[in-house]
C-alpha cells in the first residue's frame, strides 16, 4: 500500500488535497478555556498540557515557566483563504497559526500557510498515507516547530534591508525533505498588512532543483530557541 502512495498521481492527489482540506473545515479545536477567569498561571499551564495531547495543536516555546513571568509560543493547524484581494482569487489553505501568550495578553503574531500546491506535491512525494487531516497534521506536526524557527530567521533576514521591499527566501531540510520557505507581506481582513511565511511546493532533497539550491545558498537556521527572536515580535504587523 505504501508503493501505491509513493506513485500517486497528480489527479489522485488533488482529490486527497481536497479532502484534507474538507475534513480540516469539519473539525473544530476548543481553546476556551483561556478565556475563562483564572490565574495567569493555571491557563499557562492548561494550555501546555492540551498543547501536549491535542492533534491540532503544538507547543514551540517557553520562557520563564512556572512563575508570573511565563511566557508560551503555541500554534494550532487552521484553514484560511489565500490569495489576491484585487483580482478576488482565494484558495482555502491549511495554515499554522502561531500565538504568544505573553505578559498575560493573547496575541496572534503569524501564520505558516502550506500552499495548496504543497499540500499536493506532500501527497504525491512523502512516502506516507495523507487521505484526511488527522494525516496531514501527525506528518506536519513532527516538522512544523523546525518551520517555525526557520520563519523567524527569515524575519530577522528580511528586517536586515531596508526600505522593506517585496519578500525574502529561504529554505531547510528536514528528514531529507527540502521546504523551500518565503516570506510575504497581506493584507487581513481588517485591512491592516501582515507578515505571513508560506511553504509553496514539497521536495526530496535528492532533486536536481533542491542540489543547484543547496550549492548555491545555505539553510536557515532551526537550532535557535524561540524566544531568542523575543525582540522582533513587534514586527509581524507592520
Amino acid at each position: 500500500m505504501m508503493d501505491s502512495f509513493m506513485l500517486i498521481d497528480k489527479s489522485q492527489a488533488k482529490g486527497l488535497a481536497n479532502r484534507i482540506i474538507r475534513s480540516m473545515d469539519n473539525s473544530t479545536n476548543d481553546t476556551l478555556f483561556l478565556n475563562e477567569p483564572s490565574s495567569y498561571r493555571r491557563k499557562c499551564k492548561k494550555l501546555v498540557n492540551f498543547c501536549k495531547n491535542d492533534n491540532w495543536a503544538m507547543l514551540i516555546g517557553e520562557k520563564s515557566s512556572n512563575t508570573k513571568h511565563w511566557q508560551i509560543a503555541w500554534g494550532e493547524w487552521s484553514l484560511s483563504e489565500v490569495g489576491d484581494e484585487e483580482k478576488g482569487e482565494f484558495t482555502k489553505c491549511c495554515i499554522f497559526r502561531v500565538q504568544i501568550i505573553q505578559s498575560k495578553s493573547y496575541v496572534i503574531d503569524f501564520n505558516v500557510i502550506i500552499s495548496k500546491h504543497a499540500l499536493i506535491r506532500m501527497i504525491m512525494r512523502c512516502g506516507e498515507v495523507l487521505v484526511n487531516s488527522y494525516d496531514f497534521k501527525s506528518f506536519m506536526n513532527s516538522r512544523i516547530k523546525d518551520v517555525v524557527i526557520a520563519s523567524m530567521g527569515l524575519m530577522e533576514q528580511f528586517f536586515e534591508n531596508i526600505p522593506l521591499e517585496g519578500s525574502e527566501h529561504g529554505w531547510i531540510i528536514i528528514n531529507n525533505e527540502f521546504y523551500p520557505l518565503s516570506l510575504e507581506i497581506m493584507n487581513t481582513w481588517k485591512g491592516d498588512k501582515q507578515i505571513n511565511f508560506i511553504l509553496k511546493t514539497y521536495m526530496k532533497d535528492d532533486y536536481e532543483s533542491v542540489k543547484k539550491t543547496k550549492a548555491k545558498s545555505s539553510a536557515l537556521s532551526t537550532q535557535k530557541e524561540f524566544f531568542s527572536f523575543s525582540n522582533g515580535f513587534h514586527k509581524f504587523s507592520i
